[in-house]
This record gives C-alpha cells, structure tokens and sequence, in this order.
C-alpha cells in the first residue's frame, strides 16, 4: 500500500470513527431529554396528585362501601316530606343543621324544634338536611358522639322511612342519660320498627370511617364554628341560644324564621 493509501485509509478511519462518535452522542443526548422528560412528567402527575388529592374532602376520599346510602356526598341527611332520608325533589327552602348528639345545646335545640321541624316538611313549606358530626369525643369509637352518629347512618341505609325518628330518638334518649349503651341505641331502632337485620348491623359500626370523615369536613368549614350550626338557605341564621345574632332558644322560632314572620328577626340588646 503506498504512502497515499495509506493516508486515505487513515482519513477514512477517522472519519468512520468522527460518524460513530456523533452517532453516540445524538443518541445519549436523545436519552438524556427522553429521561428528563419522563422525570417531568413524574413529577407533573405527582403534584397533580397531591393538588387533586389535597383538594378533595375527606368524605370524597372514601371508599363508597364506606359511606352510607341515602346520604349526600356532602354528609347530609336529607328528607323529603314523607320524611324519607334520601335525594329529593322540592323547590322548598332547605333548613341545614350540623349537630353533635353529645352536644347539651343540641338536645336543647332538637327537644324544642325537633316535632316543629319535622311538621314544616311534611307540608313541604321546607326541606331539611342534618348533618351528624362527632366534635365531641372524636377519634373515640366508644364515645356517645361517634357511636349516635354512626348509629343513625346505619338506620339512614338500611330504613331510610326511620331515620328521621330514629335521629330525634336518640336525642330523647340521651336526655338525663349521658352515655347511653349500645344496647339502648339498638332498643330505640326496634322501637320504631326498624328491621332487625339493620338493628344488628349497628353494632358492627361500619360507617365509623364515614363518621371521621363527616365530622373533618366540617371542621374544615369555617362557617361551622360549633354545633348546632343552622343554615337558611345558605346563611347562618342561629349563632347560638343567646347572646349576639339570632338565638334559637325561642319556641316556634324555626316556623317564623321558615315563613318569614316577625319573630324570625334578629334579637335586639336590650
């Protein structure tokens, strides 16, 4: 070979090992972006997941054998006027309470406008929604908040046509008896006619997740200050049993605040 091929042989060596070279690098380079961008779309998708996640409520986050039927995903007990626990269907004003079956001024509020409730949606002059938290004693299973509260989401799926006296029952029994047993609780159910295949699953407490998660969604709502919490249409209407705004602690004040009488206006100092 002479000194002239030789040389061209060697160029073209070189250039075959330049192409190679270029070659590689475009493909690590093709790597490289193809590994960043998968490491962004990772993490895209992952703070999308905590952001959607973060944004749900806790009832949301439930598995649906959790919740139980009859119930809005909201966490509210709805009737209709049959008073049925259920979805309804009225352009009636709704009446909304968050309650606490532990709460003494809940007892007070249901003892006097528990039968006047029940009366203004039964003529479909409102409908009304109760929304069972366990402020009170939360975290604890044996307490008589979550064990109420649980007790009346058991009787909303299973006997949805008892849930609302069975929600008022259980207010009668806890008034001069602290912390009724579970017993007690189911004696209330029989009473009413609530099948005994529901009455049995009371004590099983399956719903004591959606309780958790009912009683979280409402902390997380800064309206919701305490129980009961009362809203009109929207609008907290009742600040308490007395003191500044509209107290409740007045009979019939739930029938002229719904028919828009005079002693539905606010309280004034005296």
């Amino acid at each position: 070979m002479t000194k002239a091929q030789r040389r061209a042989a060697a160029q073209e060596k070189a250039k075959q090992l330049r192409e190679a070279q270029e070659k590689r690098e475009r493909r690590n380079r093709f790597i490289l972006i193809g590994g960043v961008g998968a490491v962004l779309l990772v993490v895209a998708v992952l703070v999308w997941f905590i952001f959607s996640e973060g944004s749900r409520s806790p009832l949301d986050r439930l598995e649906e054998n959790a919740k139980p039927a009859n119930v809005s995903d909201d966490g509210g007990i709805r009737f209709d006027s049959q008073l049925v626990a259920g979805e309804i269907d009225s352009d009636a004003s709704e009446l909304a309470i968050y309650l606490d079956f532990a709460c003494v001024h809940c007892l007070d509020f249901e003892m006097m406008h528990g039968q006047d409730i029940a009366d203004l949606v039964a003529a479909d002059e409102m409908t009304v929604a109760y929304y069972p938290v366990a402020f009170i004693g939360a975290g604890d299973s044996s307490s008589w908040s979550v064990r109420a509260a649980q007790a009346t989401a058991v009787v909303t799926d299973g006997a949805p046509d008892r849930a609302e006296e069975f929600l008022r029952g259980l207010f009668e029994l806890h008034e001069g008896n602290p912390n009724p047993s579970d017993a007690e609780i189911a004696m209330v159910a029989v009473d009413l006619g609530v099948p005994q295949e529901v009455v049995d699953r009371i004590g099983e407490a399956p719903f004591q997740a959606w309780v958790g998660a009912a009683t979280q969604s409402a902390r997380n709502d800064d309206d919701v200050t305490g129980t009961p919490a009362v809203f009109f249409e929207g609008e907290q209407v009742f600040t308490g049993p007395e003191g500044d705004g509209r107290s409740w602690a007045e009979p019939g004040s739930i029938a002229s605040l719904v028919r828009g009488e005079d002693g539905a206006e606010e309280t004034q100092d005296d």
